[in-house]
């Protein structure tokens, strides 16, 4: 199925790379710079950056920004850039909300099953999304529900980073995510473990259970992180983790 969004014309191709985007289909991760911050070349580390950002931002307004078919045909023409529509509908919900009103967001661009290419925004708690709403539907629609518990909203810092450890062919951009400046959670450690780290972990649990471990994955993005305290299922059962509390 062909992706819609980004057809990867020539022209297109020139429009990102003159606002610091860099399409490409090599696979091979690099380093990527986007003004003077640097992307994240491991899609793990992309991945527990986005978990800890939206849950220390209590980021609970959960929308998804999609794209018309003709929006989508113009962005596959090179006609319409959908990085400058997106930092086009930022500048305009701040200036709305005034020069002293700071906010936290997050967005992710991404293809959904179907190949179209859509933004998922995270906002905080009680955000004015009619702002987002009036600003965006010339691109399509702009649709918003709340998370409403701490858990919930660090499985959704997960399921915004399912896509992450995909290549750079397969995902719209280099760029994984996309945060407002100045709204960095603090270098303390989070409880995060290597996907080498839990695999010990798991070896060890089922030496001592007499079993073997078949298969070391989930479909579960929150499962995939790897925390210190997944062999306990506490995550399942609505427990927060240690750095949540």
């Amino acid at each position: 199925m062909q992706r819609r969004g980004l057809k990867g014309s020539p022209r297109s191709t020139s429009v990102l790379s003159n606002v610091g985007i860099k399409k490409t289909k090599n696979p091979k991760p690099r380093e990527f710079k986007f003004g003077q911050r640097k992307e994240p070349v491991s899609g793990a580390r992309a991945r527990r950056k986005t978990v800890i950002y939206t849950y220390v931002n209590q980021l609970t307004t959960a929308s998804y920004l999609s794209f018309t078919d003709a929006c989508l045909g113009l962005i596959d023409a090179g006609r319409v850039d959908p990085m400058h529509e997106f930092s086009l509908l930022m500048r305009r919900v701040k200036k709305a909300l005034g020069p002293n009103f700071a906010f936290p967001y997050l967005a992710v661009p991404e293809f959904s099953k179907e190949k179209r290419l859509h933004f998922h925004l995270m906002l905080p708690a009680g955000f004015e999304f009619e702002l987002v709403q009036n600003q965006w539907k010339r691109n399509g629609k702009a649709e918003s529900c709340t998370v409403k518990s701490g858990v919930g909203l660090a499985k959704m810092g997960f399921y915004l980073a399912k896509d992450f450890d995909k290549p750079v062919g397969q995902r719209p951009f280099e760029r994984r995510s996309i945060p407002a400046p100045g709204f960095k959670p603090q270098p303390i450690n989070y409880g995060f473990l290597t996907r080498a780290e839990a695999l010990e972990i798991a070896k060890r649990l089922a030496d001592e259970a007499g079993t073997v471990i078949k298969e070391f994955d989930s479909k579960k993005p929150w499962l995939r992180g790897g925390f210190k305290w997944f062999e306990h299922s506490e995550f399942e059962e609505g427990v927060l983790p240690p750095w949540a509390s």
